[in-house]
């Protein structure tokens, strides 16, 4: 029986590592590049194009996993993830990298740029 839900709680499991690796990147990038002197919109994209290998490293599998199981190509997570090890190996799990990080990496750095500025006009 499908369910909407279907192959949600890999993604559940994965968000909080994945987001807290996001952050840890994106402010270890900024401290890493503050001797280039460059300002604080190019420090912000260099940044967040950083954090968002290390977010899609650690999320995309579990992407995976969710879109098969509510495309119905599996039944169960974990054989889903059995298939795909046997069929592709670890390139499996990765397979939308490149589009998941096309895609998302303009949109968080045009959103932590609205960040900063809000910020900085509240300060």
């Amino acid at each position: 029986r499908w369910s909407p839900y279907d192959g949600l709680a890999p993604a559940l499991i994965s968000g909080a590592p994945a987001a807290s690796a996001f952050f840890a990147v994106k402010d270890g990038a900024k401290r890493a590049v503050a001797g280039l002197q460059l300002g604080k919109a190019e420090t912000t994209v260099l940044a967040v194009a950083c954090a968002n290998v290390a977010y899609w490293g650690i999320k995309n599998p579990s992407e995976v996993l969710k879109v098969r199981r509510q495309a119905g190509v599996a039944s169960d997570t974990a054989g889903a993830a059995v298939e795909i090890w046997r069929a592709e190996g670890v390139a499996g799990f990765y397979s939308s990298a490149g589009p998941n990080y096309a895609y998302s990496t303009p949109v968080d750095v045009v959103k932590f740029l609205l960040y900063e500025q809000l910020k900085a006009s509240l300060a």
